[in-house]
């Protein structure tokens, strides 16, 4: 999930024309372009080009920025990744031990029947979703959630000009470059998603009614979605602290945390009046996603990446990141950004 040359032909584009009009690949494609055109129609946005979000006819779990076209921007999704998001929540929420207070969990299958089941002949198959229909609404809106932050990282992305900087760019992109996009295609993906959705509580109720939370509550599930989100995104890729300049991610439990501390930002930009412990609040989050999504896949987290996620080191670099951010790449972004770049405090 990132910016790179688009590695697919045009052919591979996966038609919405084959779903019912009620598939949420459809509302995940509406959601999309309606947020880009509420930032033309506000007057956010500069280099006003025709844009599309788009899937893409494949079983990996891959997103893509491509300018290339002279007409149109695109930003491009795997069918996979929409599929296999949905999969990972319905097979979270057959977990009696994950949100037990919302429906009823049946006991948990056997690790065989974890297996993803790919796109067969026009129809997905999974091998495993909750018969209990709260709990496969509420993995629905899990997945959907999950499915928007990954839609606005990729715009993200498209919006604050890391596409149109890479082609500009004499030489190829560093790996302190490509961590420093990653972070500020997460910052956009944190700042908009809560923004326009997740601390209005309108939109929480219609989305799912049964959900009785208030706003600490719905903040502290946001982050906990986000933590399976990464970990998800992540679970093939363990990497401890001495190979993170190899990679142009940051460790999956950092992104983690500056996605949470973005998102205290915002509510305490919201709801200034009302108590909370940031602290406490994410680090109890976090253990139990981590808990949650290890029980339910058979992973174990690794204790020499745990421990370097927050050592000294990996910390300095953090600073490096931010500092490099500030000082450099926000005045090298600007000339293509399409929107006011995000400022870290």
């Amino acid at each position: 999930m990132g910016f790179s040359f688009f590695p697919f032909n045009r052919v591979d584009e996966f038609k919405l024309s084959r779903l019912h009009k009620s598939s949420y690949f459809h509302v995940y494609h509406q959601y999309a372009n309606n947020h880009v055109e509420q930032l033309h129609n506000n007057k956010l946005t500069k280099f006003q080009r025709k844009f599309e979000f788009r899937f893409l006819n494949s079983d990996k779990i891959d997103a893509f920025v491509d300018i290339r076209n002279k007409k149109i921007d695109c930003v491009y999704i795997t069918y996979g990744f929409v599929v296999r998001l949905h999969d990972l929540f319905y097979k979270l929420f057959c977990n009696a031990s994950v949100f037990p207070a919302y429906g009823s969990a049946v006991g948990f299958p056997s690790e065989a029947h974890l297996a993803f089941k790919p796109y067969i002949q026009n129809k997905t198959v999974f091998y495993l979703a909750p018969t209990d229909e709260t709990r496969k609404q509420l993995a629905q809106f899990c997945s959907s959630i999950s499915m928007q932050f990954a839609i606005l990282h990729e715009i993200g992305h498209h919006m604050n000009g890391h596409e149109l900087y890479r082609i500009h760019k004499t030489g190829p992109i560093t790996k302190l470059e490509r961590q420093v996009l990653e972070m500020d295609a997460d910052a956009f993906a944190v700042t908009n998603s809560i923004q326009a959705a997740f601390l209005t509580e309108e939109h929480r109720q219609m989305a799912f009614p049964d959900l009785q939370l208030s706003n600490i509550e719905y903040i502290r599930l946001w982050i906990y979605l986000v933590h399976i989100f990464f970990l998800f995104m992540s679970r093939e890729h363990d990497f401890i602290y001495k190979e993170r300049m190899e990679l142009k991610y940051l460790p999956r439990r950092i992104r983690s945390l500056l996605a949470a501390q973005i998102s205290f930002e915002l509510f305490d930009k919201f709801y200034p009046q009302e108590p909370h412990d940031f602290q406490s609040l994410f680090v109890d989050t976090f253990h139990q996603a981590e808990r949650d999504y290890n029980s339910t896949f058979h992973q174990a987290s690794s204790a020499a990446e745990l421990e370097s996620c927050f050592s000294d080191d990996m910390l300095s670099h953090l600073d490096e990141i931010n500092q490099y951010w500030r000082h450099t790449m926000v005045h090298r972004l600007a000339p293509y950004a399409r929107v006011p770049l995000f400022q870290q405090n």
